[in-house]
């Protein structure tokens, strides 16, 4: 987990926390701590009436978004749901959120940073609103302006974080207090999900593995060995397969392709006292049940499971017509 702290006066003031998932989602928390004793929505821009809904209190006040390889945006906080491109085939920024405060002393204070922070300096002459705009896009685009941050997933694209002082432009509707938190998602991007999770989850996969084999490939030519790209693109072609045990034993198997359904699996080992387990899927996994497969490895003489990596002859998935 990386979070943006900002500091003014010499203190540090927590804005929100970025964490990375396995499968390159991303998830945003625009972080405060309690809930709330009140809340309004309302719709801005274009030929849309500003009309005021109040909201019931007892939210939490820390507003969560996910944002999935695939595109697909969920805002936790309000049930709502945003289609960008492929985070993989963007070409230029698109908005995720904007975030309004009502001036940097209202963040919760934090003590201690940690080494994947990131601090934000903010002067001491300022005071008032600050906005501040989440955008994805490539991680080759140049730096936005105004951008004070950038977490980058893999080097294939990034979450930009751009501060402005005043309201950003999106003023509160009339009959809200001045002091309120504010933020603004766009009401639509595309009409719908243009690529399936599970067929993005395998292009990030391969991609990853990808850089890596040609990480490896580059360094072994700067140690003097000799490297033939045709084998190094080979390598790729075949694509990752078999991950290695995590620190909970839990070995993962990745598909060529998409399946027709979660197929079996049959693991051969080259010692016998040996049987794979499939890890029951958690339920935000099963839109992945079709290209991955998690097992852990029972020792049968032990009684126990082994989290150290063993000698595997083959593997076997199998999901008939």
């Amino acid at each position: 987990m990386s979070r943006i702290l900002l500091q003014q006066h010499g203190v540090l003031r927590h804005l929100c926390s970025i964490n990375v998932g396995h499968d390159g989602s991303i998830k945003l928390d625009l972080v405060r701590r309690g809930e709330g004793t009140a809340g309004w929505n309302w719709a801005v821009g274009g030929n849309v009436a500003s009309t005021v809904e109040p909201r019931e209190a007892g939210e939490r006040k820390t507003k969560s978004i996910t944002i999935h390889t695939s595109g697909r945006i969920n805002y936790k906080f309000d049930g709502h749901t945003n289609f960008a491109p492929c985070l993989m085939d963007l070409e230029g920024p698109v908005t995720v959120i904007g975030y309004s405060i009502p001036a940097v002393g209202r963040l919760d204070e934090q003590t201690a940073p940690a080494p994947e922070d990131y601090i934000h300096v903010v002067p001491d002459s300022l005071i008032g609103r600050v906005s501040f705009r989440f955008d994805v896009l490539p991680a080759v685009n140049n730096l936005q302006d105004n951008e004070i941050c950038r977490f980058g997933v893999e080097g294939l694209y990034a979450l930009s974080c751009v501060a402005v002082q005043g309201d950003g432009g999106v003023p509160a509707a009339e009959g809200v207090p001045e002091e309120v938190f504010t933020t603004v998602h766009p009401t639509a991007l595309l009409a719908a999900q243009d690529i399936a999770e599970e067929v993005v989850f395998l292009r990030f996969k391969r991609a990853m593995y990808a850089r890596d084999v040609n990480d490896a490939a580059a360094a072994a030519a700067c140690a003097g060995a000799k490297v033939d790209p045709a084998e190094v693109e080979a390598t790729i072609a075949a694509g990752p397969g078999l991950y290695p045990p995590n620190g909970e034993g839990v070995w993962t198997l990745i598909t060529a392709v998409p399946m027709r359904i979660a197929p079996e699996l049959q693991v051969d080992f080259a010692d016998a006292r040996y049987e794979a387990r499939v890890v029951d899927l958690r339920p935000g996994d099963t839109r992945l049940s079709t290209v991955r497969v998690r097992f852990k490895v029972f020792d049968k003489q032990l009684d126990a499971y082994e989290k150290k990596p063993v000698a595997i002859v083959r593997t076997i998935l199998n999901a008939e017509l």
